[in-house]
């Protein structure tokens, strides 16, 4: 019984420093030198400290993943429960948004995300989000939200990438 306890325990640490060297949730398809490269929309909040990138490749166009965002946008307000409005948009290559004046909230955010077609018709969707706050308990807060974040962006690329493929992509 103390050797599959041992086991557990190792199982469950080597998961977390796996987990903790990839980068997750603040980084997911790009290294951290790549996502320490500015980005249009970084000076949107120029002090925040809190920031996530995510970059998915989907088969298309930037045009065709485009028409898709919204649905993206629909979700970050849905975690963050604030609504996003734009700041910059230059369809179909960069989309900048930044959370609404709400009372009641200790913290702003941004959501920058550029498309740049790739040479192998792919669609590279590059997202960054960024936060400011003062305040631990928001911070811990916006951390749990990156998490989510994560896993909504890895579930809407997955939707687009079955769109495209049901038009005969």
């Amino acid at each position: 019984m103390r050797n599959a306890a041992k086991l557990g325990v190792s199982v469950s640490v080597a998961v977390g420093v796996g987990i903790a060297y990839s980068g997750f949730p603040r980084r997911m398809g790009l290294t951290r030198a790549q996502s320490l490269v500015s980005m249009p929309g970084d000076l949107v909040l120029p002090g925040a400290r809190i920031q996530a990138d995510r970059v998915l490749r989907i088969p298309g166009t930037p045009g065709e993943v485009w028409s898709a965002l919204p649905d993206l946008v629909l979700g970050f307000e849905d975690v963050a429960g604030r609504v996003l409005v734009t700041v910059y948009e230059d369809a179909p290559e960069l989309w900048v948004l930044q959370t609404g004046d709400t009372p009641g909230f200790d913290w702003q955010g941004s959501v920058a995300i550029r498309l740049v077609q790739g040479a192998d018709d792919t669609t590279s969707v590059h997202i960054r989000e960024r936060y400011l706050t003062d305040g631990f308990r928001a911070r811990s807060r916006i951390e749990l939200m990156m998490a989510v974040t994560a896993a909504k962006v890895q579930g809407w690329g997955l939707r687009v990438r079955n769109l495209l493929a049901s038009d005969g992509k």
